[in-house]
């Protein structure tokens, strides 16, 4: 059964893709993205428990850049992800409290280690309010090696170029033109990913 467009756009909503109109933003700040499982997932968009992911539209070349989110080091400075452009990278939203994050980023970090040589850029930014705080030493229990950023402003209200992130996990598959080709929600398997990428790396 394939998942409705509509059921799609409620685990995150595709600018510049579907023209459908989206509800009134409500008054206050969002609540943070509420972790969810690839079981959850699955039920909603009415796939079987082992296809928990969620294929999204490409956006138009060049329409939105990694480099328009706003990000802070985890030392406070101001930072950019304009390192990822030109690149297959990998976009990883997560928060310390989110079920899963841990998992998954341990799964991102081997993948990093194994193709960063050929060119492939993973990242991760957290959603944690409480900033380095939380993030700093999460990161460094779990060792991962690839850049860490902390979600600001819009970005940390779950508001992307490509769209708002309604549930964590999020991972974003970007080519070096920009494009969003894959967003994975929840729990994923990490030879499903390495095979939407590997084969186009130099």
């Amino acid at each position: 059964m394939k998942p409705s467009g509509f059921v799609l756009a409620a685990a995150i909503m595709i600018l510049g893709g579907a023209t459908a109109c989206a509800p009134a933003a409500p008054k206050g700040p969002r609540p943070p993205p509420r972790p969810i499982s690839s079981e959850e997932l699955a039920e909603k968009l009415g796939l079987e428990p082992d296809q928990g992911r969620v294929a999204v539209r490409s956006s138009a070349p060049g329409a939105y850049l990694p480099s328009q989110m706003a990000v802070r080091a985890l030392d406070g400075r101001f930072a950019s992800l304009a390192d990822v452009e030109g690149h297959w990278a990998l976009v990883d939203f997560f928060a310390t409290w989110a079920a899963g994050s841990q998992f998954q980023m341990e799964k991102y970090n081997a993948l990093y280690l194994k193709y960063k040589d050929k060119g492939l850029r993973v990242v991760g930014i957290a959603l944690d309010r409480e900033g380095a705080i939380m993030v700093k030493p999460f990161i460094e229990t779990l060792g991962i090696e690839y850049p860490i950023y902390l979600a600001v402003g819009e970005t940390r209200e779950g508001q992307t170029p490509y769209g708002f992130i309604e549930t964590i996990p999020l991972l974003l598959l970007i080519d070096p033109q920009g494009r969003m080709r894959k967003g994975y929600v929840g729990p994923v398997a990490i030879e499903t990913v390495e095979k939407d990428f590997a084969g186009r790396l130099p």
